[in-house]
């Protein structure tokens, strides 16, 4: 009876833990990738959100013309929403004043990145905006 293992079931035990260990590095890859994705969509649509809010801010201070002001196309931005050429986003505002009778729509895309390449979709948010001033 021999004692011990031979070498052939030592590289054996060995390739199938570094198998294992492969495959179990590679779940945690892709789920570190999704989980970032996930951020920047959920950071999308938060930054949308915050444009719709400054724009209506805007017509608030400066008046119903000032919102042609507000148009942009493709501006790279950071998580914050300021103009940064390294952004992880980019931003397009459309503002549409022949929307109908007395409103104005007023779309924001954000695009994100994802492993370092923006995708085509885009996260939306869209309102309307009247000339008429609001009641306090």
């Amino acid at each position: 009876m021999r004692k011990g293992m031979s070498l052939t079931e030592v590289v054996i035990a060995m390739a199938l833990v570094a198998l294992s260990v492969g495959g179990i590095m590679a779940v945690l890859v892709q789920s570190v990738g999704l989980r970032q994705s996930v951020d920047n969509a959920y950071a999308a649509v938060g930054l949308a959100k915050n444009r719709i809010e400054r724009i209506r801010e805007l017509r608030r201070d400066k008046g119903y013309a000032a919102l042609a002001e507000a148009v942009e196309s493709d501006t790279v931005i950071d998580r914050n929403g300021a103009s940064d050429p390294n952004g992880d986003f980019k931003r397009t505002t459309i503002v549409n004043t022949g929307y109908a009778a007395n409103l104005t729509k007023v779309t924001v895309r954000v695009k994100y990145k994802r492993r370092n390449v923006f995708i085509p979709e885009s996260m939306e948010a869209v309102t309307l905006i009247s000339p008429y001033k609001e009641s306090d």
